[in-house]
């Protein structure tokens, strides 16, 4: 499954949403 995502980890993915749902401003969906 990891391949999919360029192998990336769980806790870079977490990361990118923690960082997401911070850069939207409040809003409920992931801002990439």
């Amino acid at each position: 499954m990891s391949e999919r995502y360029g192998a990336i980890t769980k806790e870079e993915l977490k990361a990118r949403i923690d960082k997401a749902f911070v850069m939207s401003d409040g809003m409920t969906f992931p801002a990439w």
